[in-house]
């Protein structure tokens, strides 16, 4: 006979799938903001702020996914 209690409980198997998950996700988000990072710098030429105003726009795709993406992920 099995209280509800026990029902409510999770096994060993579903901690396992829970933190794979998760460790699979936090992969993902850091390694889509390191790819933005990598495209904006090697690609674009880097950050600039007022001694370029055509770099400027780089600071976008990288705050957009750093804000967006990663920290609304965690």
């Amino acid at each position: 006979h099995r209280h509800y209690e026990d029902e409510n409980e999770w096994g060993c198997g579903n901690w396992l799938e829970y933190t794979l998950v998760i460790v699979l996700a936090t992969i993902l988000l850091l390694g889509s903001l390191g790819l933005t990072l990598f495209w904006v710098i090697n690609y674009h030429g880097g950050f600039a702020w007022q001694e370029d105003p055509q770099k400027q726009f780089n600071l976008h795709p990288v705050l957009m996914v750093a804000g967006f993406i990663t920290f609304s992920g965690f």
